[in-house]
């Protein structure tokens, strides 16, 4: 046991020092500074290219659905108005049949019912 660790123990600190990162000091900081600054800006002006666009499309694509939805909402409406007047009517008409029934059946002459005593 302990001879395999004595041999991993120098593989491992040879891996260690080869992937190694270098030390902090070595780097520059002012080329580091510049660097970064660099990086930041081009990240800012990405991103305002992006929101614009973004803001773009999305008003386009809003606009559109707007007006899909609107046009849809008006046709609906439309469809629904044109059933509720079918269903007035008929409810108008069965209730002016029923009527007629009514008027009639009073206006009949009863027949006398004879009395048996």
């Amino acid at each position: 046991m302990y001879k395999k660790t004595f041999l991993l123990m120098p593989l491992l600190a040879a891996v260690l020092s080869i992937f190694a990162q270098p030390h902090p000091a070595a780097i520059d900081a002012e080329t580091l500074r510049k660097k970064i600054a660099a990086s930041n800006a081009s990240l800012e002006e990405t991103q305002r290219k992006l929101d614009s666009g973004i803001k773009a499309r999305t008003y386009q694509l809003d606009s559109a659905a707007n007006a899909r939805n609107m046009n849809g909402l008006t046709t609906l409406m439309r469809e629904r108005n044109k059933a509720e007047k079918k269903k007035a009517y008929r409810n108008i008409f069965i209730g002016a049949g029923f009527l007629a029934i009514l008027i009639i059946g009073l206006m009949r002459k009863r027949k006398k019912q004879p009395t048996n005593l």
